[in-house]
Formats: structure tokens, C-alpha cells, sequence
């Protein structure tokens, strides 16, 4: 199941896939925040619930099916202010906690069981664009319009913070090979690789000339390779690893957001005028393209965990090769009047292979930065396992349409 969430609505859709033609039907539609844009949204660790946060400077917990609220997360919020829209949220895996922030300037944690704040962070003197946590879960790091990054031990509670950019930053992540390095982009095309121990960026590579970076996901098949969407159309898988861009697809609208189904399969972008597109890895061609909104896709979001009889429908792996450089044609984005299911035999991907994480001739070569003293505990845990079963305890959803009201039984 995706999520989308474009203007005022989360919308759910449900795919499916037989014999290589995909078809896309929307299961339920809601607007948590009333008249008030949706800024962003993840789901939780079990997918039963989505988490959405918006201008309004609210934070909701909803039923996907109904829309109902489950959870109304408290954010400090003073009455009738403006200066506080949440722009980025992040559960653990874990644990009951979620972090958030936004035009705030401050980096909340809530505790979901004992409905208390654990910790804020401050020092931000911008909008917090986005933030991410490590795979122990020790640590929380964010960035902000103006270049910063924020860096925070939860053991320690101590926090380091860096000027890194002299451009906003748009997205972090942490990798999932390391508890100590993060990813992150900016709105001139930059994407950093950064150390939280040595406080330096390691290598820095530009993925399009200028222009905005706005999302980045990690395959869930693969943690060395990142896939950006790009405001100049691109969708641009780098090895992390090798240093090298693998695969490049190209559509002609600007892509907001990127996410890729848990098992691999099925890549799926958002667009400026408010379109999904959707492309197979293992073929790596396009499924399928359809309209969500009129607006931009703010936000889209495979579920963490897929229902049985999603999953069977694909139950193939998918390697590294298929990410291999291909010759197609270019995407061409349909007018709204053509049909929801894309019969163009064209519709398909160019591929290019370039030079990855390597400094370009015209810019000055990057100064390591001085290095503080290391506020973080020297023994750090192994790479996190990306199976989210390990981390919880199985569940199965099975659910039951009474005069169109959903129950999910656990």
C-alpha cells in the first residue's frame, strides 16, 4: 500500500500487479488537518497508523483505512502562533518515542507510553528542514534552511553543531551501514556524505547543475545504494560504497519525493503537478503513472510492512545488477485527460553512468572541518537489520468491510 499526501489530503492507494500491468485504486482519502496543507508524513513502526503534521502546527496519528484519529501528539504549540509548522517527523523503531520540528527551531521528543517530552534540542536558528535517527537509536541528528546540522546524543545529552552548507538542506539520513554517517542534500543539486565522529564531509558529489535535490531514500535490498529526486526531472541512484552513480531515470516534471516498496520491487516518485510515477527496478522500466492531486506530492510513503497478500504479489529479489546502465526512451508525463493506465510502449527510462563523489574541476575543493571533542561513545553498535520483523513481534492484519466501515483484526 502507498500513501500520498498532496495539499490538504492523505490519500491510500492500493497497487497490484498481474501479468506486467499494474493497476492503482484509491482505498480511502482523509484531511487531517482540516484546510491546512499537509507538510509531512511516515508511517508508524507496525504500519496500523500514519503520522501527518502540517502547517497548522499539529500532529495527528490516524487509522489509514478511516481516517480517524488514534493519537493526538502534543507539540508545544502557543495559541494562535505561526512560527511553528512542523515540517519533519520520525518514529523509532524501537521504542514509543517520535521526534519532530519544524519553524520552531527546536527538535521534540515525545514519548508515546508515559505521554511526556523527553528532550528538546535547541540551537537551530532556521527552519528545520529534516531529521533522522541512527539505527541504535542512540542518536538524532537534523539540518536546517540554513546549512546546519545538529547532531545529538541521547546517551550523553550532548549535541554538536555544524555549518556544512551554505545552502538549505533539504532531507538527512542516517546509513544504515553506520551508526556515525549521514547523507544529506541541499537545493543547488549537492549531495554530502558526512561524518558525526571526525565532524567532516567525506566526499561531496553534485547530482544536477543548480537545482534542488528535494528527497533521498536508501533501497531496502541494498543499504549502499541511495536514490535522490531531483528538481531538474531526474531520479539518480548512487553507490555510496563505489563512489559512483549507477543509474539515472528521467521524467519531465520536477520530482518532490521518492520512496521504494519494502521488498525492493516498485520505485515510487512524486511530482510538482501533483502525479505518481511508478517504475519496476528489476526491469528497470516504468509501470505506470496516475494523478493524486492537482498539487505537488508533498510526501509519499511505502508501508513498512506489507500485507500478505501484497507481498506475494511480488516475491522476487532484486539485485544490484538491475540497476545496471540501460538505453531507453525519455518519460513523457500525460495531460489529465489521458487514462489513469499508461498504454505508451515508450514510456521507459534513459540511463547514464557518471562520475560519483568526486569534486567538480569548478569548485574549490572541500576544507575538512576542525574536529571537536568526541561527545559520542566510542563502542558503537553493528549495522542495524533492516528486517523490521526482528524488531517487533509479528502481526497479521486481516481486514473486514461492514457497510463500508474497515476493522482490522490483530
Amino acid at each position: 500500500m502507498l500513501a500520498t499526501a498532496a495539499s490538504y489530503y492523505i490519500k491510500l492507494w492500493n497497487l497490484n500487479n498481474e501479468n506486467d500491468i499494474v493497476s492503482v485504486k484509491e482505498k480511502s482519502s482523509c484531511m487531517p488537518h482540516g484546510s491546512s496543507n499537509v507538510l509531512c508524513m511516515e508511517w508508524t513502526q507496525d504500519s496500523s497508523l500514519i503520522g501527518t503534521a502540517g502547517n497548522d502546527g499539529c500532529l495527528v496519528l490516524c487509522i489509514p483505512e478511516t481516517g480517524i484519529f488514534s493519537e493526538v501528539i502534543p507539540t508545544g504549540r502557543l495559541k494562535n502562533s505561526k512560527n511553528d509548522e512542523i515540517h519533519t517527523m520520525k518514529f523509532y523503531n524501537k521504542s514509543n518515542y517520535i521526534v519532530f520540528g519544524g519553524s520552531g527551531k527546536i527538535v521534540k521528543c515525545w514519548d508515546r507510553q508515559h505521554n511526556k517530552f523527553l528532550n528538546n534540542y535547541t540551537s537551530h536558528i532556521k527552519t528545520i528542514t529534516s531529521l533522522d535517527v541512527n539505527h541504535s537509536e542512540n542518536c538524532v541528528s537534523s539540518v536546517s534552511e540554513n546549512g546546519d546540522i545538529l547532531i545529538n546524543s541521547l546517551e550523553t545529552k550532548a549535541s554538536i553543531f555544524r555549518n556544512i552548507s551554505k545552502n538549505s538542506l533539504n532531507k538527512i539520513i542516517y546509513s544504515k551501514n553506520s551508526n556515525t554517517r549521514v547523507f544529506t542534500i541541499d537545493d543547488h543539486g549537492n549531495l554530502y556524505s558526512y561524518d558525526t565522529i571526525n565532524l567532516e564531509i567525506d566526499n561531496e558529489i553534485q547530482i544536477s547543475d543548480s537545482l534542488a535535490i528535494n528527497d533521498i531514500s536508501v533501497s531496502p535490498l541494498n543499504n549502499n545504494i541511495l536514490i535522490t529526486a531531483n528538481e531538474n526531472g531526474t531520479i539518480t541512484f548512487v553507490d555510496s560504497q563505489n563512489k559512483n552513480i549507477v543509474n539515472t531515470y528521467k521524467a519531465t516534471d520536477p520530482l518532490t519525493s521518492v520512496s521504494v516498496r519494502i521488498d525492493g520491487s516498485m520505485l515510487a516518485c512524486g511530482t510538482s503537478r501533483g502525479q505518481v510515477l511508478l517504475y519496476d527496478i528489476r526491469m528497470n522500466r516504468q509501470l505506470h503513472k496516475f494523478w493524486a492531486e492537482t498539487k505537488a506530492v508533498q510526501a509519499l510513503r511505502f508501508q513498512k510492512h506489507m500485507l500478505s497478500s501484497e507481498s506475494e504479489e511480488f516475491n522476487k529479489s532484486t539485485s544490484l545488477e538491475t540497476l545496471s546502465p540501460t538505453i531507453v526512451n525519455n518519460i513523457t508525463t500525460p495531460k489529465k485527460s489521458q487514462s489513469i493506465i499508461s498504454t505508451n510502449d515508450s514510456n521507459d527510462i534513459t540511463s547514464n553512468l557518471l562520475s560519483a563523489f568526486t569534486t567538480p574541476t569548478n569548485k574549490k575543493s572541500i576544507i575538512s572541518r576542525t574536529t571537536s571533542s568526541n561527545f559520542f561513545p566510542s563502542n558503537i553498535n553493528p549495522p542495524f537489520d533492516y528486517n523490521f520483523s526482528k524488531n517487533k513481534s509479528q502481526k497479521f492484519y486481516i481486514p473486514i468491510v461492514l457497510s463500508n466501515t474497515y476493522i482490522i483484526i490483530i
